[in-house]
C-alpha cells in the first residue's frame, strides 16, 4: 500500500494542510496534495540529503508517473555538468518540454580535467539548448563561464530572470587568479527584472550599468577602492557579499565618508592591511546583520564603524584575531540592540582573549546598575577555546539568561531577553558546563555542540 506522510508543510505549499499531520493511503489524497509533497521532496530535501528528481518519482508507479509527467512545476530545477553526453542533452530537451512555462532555476557545473577548448565546445552546446527557453529563466548559475560563450546570450531575452551567479573561468593551479575580461553585460541588459547579481573574479566596472536595479550583490577579490565604488554605484543595494577585500596602497581613497542608506546585510572577508581603511570610510545606518572575517586588526575599528553608522544591529558574526588591547566589553556596549552573536577568535590556545569579567557583564545578576550588556541577546555561539576561569561564568550566564521569568520581566523597567539558544565546542566544555547545558536543553533551550565540522544536538 502506498502511504503518504505529510508533516508541517509550509503554508504556501498548500492552504489546506498547513501545520497538520496525516497518515493516509496516497490513493485517497487529492492530486494537489500529492503534488505539494512531491515539490517538498524535489526542492527542499532533508538536511544532508540530495533532492529527489522527478525522474525518480515517476519511476515508482504508473499513477505517479502520470502525475509527475503532467506537473510542470516539478521540472523547474535544472542542475547538470557542462560536459553533457548526447543522451543527457536529449534528456535536457525533454526536461525543458516537461517544465512548460514554469520559471527555471538553472545550475551549470564545470567538469575538471577538461581542456579549455573542450570546455568551450561543451558549454556552448548546453547553453544553446537552454537558451531556447530563455524567456522562462528565473535564476542562472554557472561555475565557470567561458567568455567564448557570451555570443550565446546575444539575441536572447530574459524577461523574468532575477538572479545571476557566474564565476569566470580560471586556469587551474593559479595561487592568485585574476581575470581581466568583463562579464556578459549583454545578458544583464536583457534582464529587466535582475535584482541579485554575483560576479566571482570579474572586474567590477561593467556592472555599474545596473546601478538602479541591483538589490543584492556579491563578488570576491576586489580592493578597497572597488568596494567603496560599489556602495556609491548601487543606491538600492540591500544585501552584499564580499569574499576577499584586499588593500591597494597606490589607490587614492575619498576624503569623505561613503554612506549607504539601504544596505541592511553585509558579509565581508578583509585582508588585515585593508580592513581599517575600509571601515574608516563607510557609514551604514540601515545595517541589521554584519558578518566580518579578518585577522590582526583592532576591534576598536569595528566598534567605531558600528557607532558611526548609528545602526540597530541585530546579528553580529565576528571571526578575528584579538590582541591584548582589544576590549570585547566596549564592543558589546556599542551593540545594545543585538539579538544574535557569533564569535570565533583566531589565536593561540594560551592567549586569553576571553575574561570572566566580560562574561559577567552579560549576566543580569552581576549588573548592579542598569542592564547587563546585550540585553536583547537570544542566541549565542562561541566557537573557540573556553579558558578554565570562564567555564563557571558561562554556566551561570546561560542559566540566568534562560531563567528570565515573566515575573522578572514585569518587575524590571528595562527587560532582559531570554537566551534561547547556545552553541559551544564540545571538547572545550568541562563536565560542569556540559551538565548545566544539558539540563537547560531538557528544559527547552536549544543547545548545540560543535565537534570539528560536525554539529550535534544536545537534546
Amino acid at each position: 500500500m502506498q502511504v503518504a506522510i505529510i508533516a508541517d508543510l509550509p503554508a504556501d505549499s498548500t492552504e489546506a494542510i498547513s501545520n497538520t499531520y496525516f497518515l493516509l493511503p496516497i490513493s485517497r489524497l487529492p492530486p494537489e496534495i500529492i503534488t505539494a509533497i512531491f515539490q517538498l521532496n524535489v526542492r527542499d530535501p532533508a538536511p544532508g540529503k540530495k533532492p529527489i528528481t522527478p525522474l525518480y518519482l515517476g519511476s515508482i508507479c504508473q499513477a505517479w508517473r502520470h502525475l509527475v509527467w503532467s506537473t510542470p512545476i516539478l521540472w523547474r530545477d535544472i542542475n547538470l555538468h557542462v560536459d553533457a553526453s548526447d543522451s543527457e542533452l536529449a534528456l535536457l530537451r525533454e526536461w525543458l518540454l516537461r517544465a512548460g512555462t514554469s520559471p527555471l532555476d538553472i545550475m551549470l557545473r564545470d567538469q575538471r580535467n577538461i581542456s579549455r577548448e573542450s570546455l568551450v565546445s561543451l558549454q556552448k552546446r548546453v547553453l544553446s539548448t537552454l537558451i531556447t527557453r530563455s524567456t522562462y529563466w528565473s535564476s542562472f548559475t554557472c561555475m565557470s563561464l567561458m567568455s567564448e560563450c557570451y555570443d550565446t546570450f546575444q539575441d536572447a531575452h530574459f524577461p523574468i530572470l532575477k538572479t545571476i551567479r557566474i564565476k569566470a573561468y580560471l586556469r587551474p593551479f593559479l595561487s592568485f587568479p585574476r581575470y581581466d575580461r568583463p562579464p556578459p553585460v549583454a545578458m544583464f541588459a536583457q534582464s529587466p527584472q535582475l535584482t541579485d547579481l554575483f560576479l566571482d573574479h570579474y572586474p567590477f566596472d561593467e556592472a555599474i550599468l545596473l546601478s538602479n536595479q541591483i538589490k543584492m550583490f556579491g563578488t570576491s577579490r576586489i580592493d578597497v577602492r572597488y568596494f567603496l565604488a560599489i556602495l556609491q554605484s548601487f543606491p538600492r543595494l540591500e544585501t552584499a557579499y564580499f569574499g576577499s577585500i584586499i588593500p591597494e596602497p597606490s589607490s587614492p581613497y575619498p576624503l569623505h565618508i561613503v554612506s549607504h542608506n539601504t544596505l541592511s546585510f553585509l558579509r565581508i572577508a578583509i585582508h588585515p592591511e585593508g580592513a581599517r581603511t575600509l571601515l574608516d570610510h563607510i557609514k551604514l545606518p540601515s545595517l541589521v546583520e554584519f558578518r566580518i572575517f579578518t585577522t590582526r586588526m583592532r576591534l576598536s575599528s569595528i566598534t567605531s564603524f558600528i557607532t558611526r553608522s548609528g545602526c540597530s544591529l541585530k546579528t553580529f558574526d565576528l571571526k578575528i584575531r584579538l590582541s591584548e588591547e582589544d576590549d570585547l566589553a566596549a564592543t558589546f556596549e556599542a551593540l545594545p540592540t543585538l539579538v544574535n552573536l557569533y564569535l570565533s577568535f583566531d589565536a593561540p590556545t594560551d592567549f586569553k582573549h576571553l575574561k570572566p569579567e566580560v562574561i559577567n557583564a552579560l549576566n543580569p545578576i552581576y549588573r548592579r546598575e542598569g542592564q547587563p550588556l546585550l540585553p536583547n541577546l537570544t542566541s549565542l555561539e562561541y566557537i573557540d577555546h573556553i579558558p578554565d576561569d570562564c567555564q563557571l561564568p558561562f554556566a551561570q550566564l546561560t542559566r540566568e539568561r534562560w531563567n528570565r521569568s515573566e515575573a522578572d520581566l514585569q518587575s524590571t523597567s528595562r527587560a532582559v531577553a531570554r537566551l534561547q539558544s547556545v552553541k559551544f565546542i564540545s571538547t572545550d566544555c568541562t563536565p560542569e558546563l556540559r551538565e548545566v547545558l544539558l539540563e537547560l536543553s531538557s528544559q527547552g533551550m536549544k543547545v548545540e555542540f560543535e565537534v570539528s565540522d560536525l554539529v550535534l544536538n544536545a537534546a
